[in-house]
C-alpha cells in the first residue's frame, strides 16, 4: 500500500446521491466545482477533484506522486501525470469504477513552495450508483520534500546578545582591579550546544592547522596555542579535540555544555577611537549612561583569549600542548563566550533556516535558547571570591537596539564620551531599554530581556551563575535585511577581597 509522506491529510469528496443515477442524463450525479489551479475551468459529468497538500515546511509538485507504486505517465500537452483505465502500464492501479485520473500542480511556478497537487478524477461512463453507500478508494503514494523557497534575494541575518562587563581592562594593572575575569555559557540542552546557527560551530569540523607548530621541538611558527581556533566548537559535539595534544584529561570542558570551557574578559568595554576602557568605566558614572539617539558607541574589541600566563584561569590543569612546552602559553580554543550569537541565510547552505517555518523566533523553539545564561568567575584567584548578590553582580542595564546604516553599529567616534556621538553615523535606529537607577530599583524594563526575573545563584565561592529570561511573548524579527540586531548587557562586577 503506498503512503503519503509529509502531506496533510486528504480530505474526502462526498455527495448524497439516489440509487440509479448516473454519470449522464436527468438522474446524473451531483456536480462538483473546479478548486483552483485546476485544469478544467468548469464543472464536467463525472469529473472529480481532490486536493494534495504538503505540511509546514515541505514541498510538493505533481511529479511526486504515484498511485499504487506506479508513476504517471507525463502528457506533453496538459503537463499533467495521468493513469487510464486502457493503459496496459497504469490502467492496473486504478478502481473499476474509474476510467482516468489526472495528477497536475495548482501553480505555474511548481518550484514555489505553496504548491499544491490537483487530483482530477473521471468516472467510469457506465458508473451507476448502487443503492447503498459507496466508497471508491484510491491508493496515493508520494513523498513531499523539505522546502527551500526561492527568494529573490539571500538573506543573511543575525542576532547578539553580549556581556559588557564594567571593570576589566586588558590586563588587571590597567583597570586597578587584581583579578581576572573568566566567562562560560551554559546552554540548555545540547541542541543549543551544538546550533548550526552558532557561528563557532560554523567551521569544518575538526579542521586545525597542526602544520603550524612543531611538537617534537616546542618551536612554533604561527603559535596555534594562542589562537588558531578554525573548527574549534563552544561544545565538542564531533569529538574532534578528544586528543592528548590539547588535553591533560579527559573528559575536558570542551565535552560540557553546561557550562562551557571559560574565556577570559579580555579587553573589557570601550567606545570606538579609545585604547581601553571608555569614561563610563567610573563606577560613579556607569548608572547615567545613556543611549544618545539610540546609538551604542561601545563595543568589546578583541577576541576571547584563552589560559596563556593565567595560572587562575578555571580550565588551566585541563589544557595543554604538550609537556616539553610548559614554559610557553597554555592552549585554550579562543571563543568569545561573553556573546550569544546566531546567525541564519535564507539561502540553501549549511546555516539555512526556512522563513516558512520560522517567520520570527521564540525562546525555546529550538533556534533562539529559552533563556540566556553565563557562569562568571574570578577563577582560582586566593584574594577574591565572587558572592551570588546584587550587589556583587549588578546588571544595571540592558539595550536592544536595530540599526539600519551603511556602517557598522558602533563605529562612531565620540568626541569625548559615549553620550556626544554624532547621531548621524549611525542612521536610522531605534531602542528598547531595561534599566535600575543608582539605588537598584527598575525605572523602566521594555528590552528584549527582562531584567525583573533575573536569576544570580552561586556555583562556588569564586563563581556564580547568571540566567537572563526573555520578555514574556517575545517574538525576534529576524528577516528584515535592513536591520542590525543587537541587545548589550551591562553590568557592575565588584568581586570581594579575601
Amino acid at each position: 500500500m503506498a503512503n503519503l509522506e509529509n502531506c496533510q491529510q486528504v480530505a474526502p469528496y462526498t455527495a448524497e446521491e439516489f440509487a440509479g443515477d448516473t454519470v449522464y442524463g436527468a438522474s446524473a450525479l451531483e456536480l462538483q466545482s473546479p478548486p483552483a489551479g485546476a485544469l478544467s475551468s468548469g464543472t464536467l459529468p463525472g469529473m472529480y477533484y481532490l486536493v494534495i497538500e504538503s505540511e509546514s515546511g515541505y514541498h510538493i509538485k505533481a511529479e511526486n506522486i504515484n498511485i499504487g507504486g506506479t508513476n504517471g505517465q507525463l502528457s506533453q500537452s496538459s503537463g499533467a501525470y495521468q493513469w487510464n483505465s486502457a493503459s496496459a502500464i497504469t490502467g492496473s492501479v486504478l478502481p473499476s469504477d474509474v476510467f482516468n485520473i489526472r495528477a497536475s500542480d495548482s501553480l505555474a511556478d511548481n518550484t514555489n513552495c505553496s504548491n499544491k497537487v490537483i487530483i482530477e478524477i473521471v468516472l467510469q461512463p457506465s458508473f451507476e450508483m448502487p443503492a447503498s453507500d459507496h466508497f471508491i478508494n484510491i491508493d496515493f503514494g508520494g513523498v513531499a520534500q523539505p522546502c527551500v523557497p526561492v527568494v529573490d534575494e539571500i538573506v543573511e541575518q543575525e542576532i547578539k546578545f553580549e556581556l559588557f562587563i564594567n571593570n576589566q581592562a586588558n590586563f588587571p594593572s590597567q583597570s586597578g582591579f587584581s583579578y581576572f575575569i573568566y566567562v562560560a555559557k551554559y546552554y540548555d540542552s545540547e541542541e543549543y550546544a551544538s546550533s548550526i546557527y552558532n557561528p563557532n560551530n560554523l567551521n569544518p569540523p575538526c579542521s586545525y592547522d597542526s602544520g603550524s607548530f612543531n611538537f617534537s621541538t616546542g618551536t612554533s611558527n604561527t603559535s596555534i596555542f594562542y589562537g588558531n581556533s578554525q573548527g574549534v566548537p563552544e561544545y565538542d559535539f564531533n569529538q574532534c579535540w578528544n586528543d592528548e595534544d590539547f588535553f591533560n584529561g579527559s573528559p575536558s570542558c570542551l565535552d560540557s555544555f553546561q557550562p562551557t570551557c571559560y574565556g577570559r574578559y579580555e579587553t573589557g568595554s570601550q567606545y570606538p577611537g579609545s585604547i581601553g576602557p571608555g569614561p563610563w568605566f567610573v563606577t560613579s558614572n556607569t548608572n547615567n549612561w545613556t543611549t544618545t539617539c539610540g546609538a551604542l558607541g561601545v563595543s568589546n574589541v578583541g577576541t576571547g583569549i584563552g589560559v596563556q600566563g593565567s595560572t587562575t584561569h578555571p580550565n588551566y590543569n585541563e589544557f595543554g600542548i604538550a609537556s616539553q612546552l610548559s614554559s610557553y602559553a597554555v592552549y585554550v580554543p579562543p571563543i568569545s563566550h561573553w556573546l550569544y550569537h546566531l546567525k541564519f541565510s535564507s539561502a540553501n547552505v549549511d546555516n539555512y533556516l526556512s522563513q516558512v517555518d520560522y517567520p520570527f523566533l521564540t525562546p525555546g523553539d529550538g533556534i533562539l535558547p529559552p533563556y540566556l545564561c553565563w557562569y562568571i568567575s574570578v577563577g582560582s584567584n586566593n584574594n577574591f571570591d565572587l558572592a551570588a548578590s546584587t550587589q556583587t553582580i549588578d546588571v544595571w542595564k540592558i539595550v536592544s537596539s536595530t540599526f539600519q546604516s551603511q556602517q557598522f553599529e558602533s563605529t562612531g567616534v565620540p568626541t569625548s564620551n559615549p553620550n556626544n556621538i554624532d547621531c548621524s553615523m549611525f542612521g536610522t535606529s531605534g531602542v528598547l531599554i531595561s534599566e535600575k537607577n543608582s539605588s537598584g530599583d527598575i525605572i523602566q524594563n521594555n528590552s528584549n530581556l527582562d531584567i525583573s526575573n533575573i536569576e544570580i545563584t552561586p556555583i562556588d565561592s569564586k563563581t556564580i551563575k547568571l540566567k537572563i529570561p526573555f520578555q514574556p511573548g517575545f517574538q525576534a524579527e529576524i528577516w528584515d535585511d535592513q536591520f542590525a540586531r543587537n541587545t548589550k548587557i551591562f553590568i557592575n562586577l565588584y568581586a570581594n577581597e579575601i
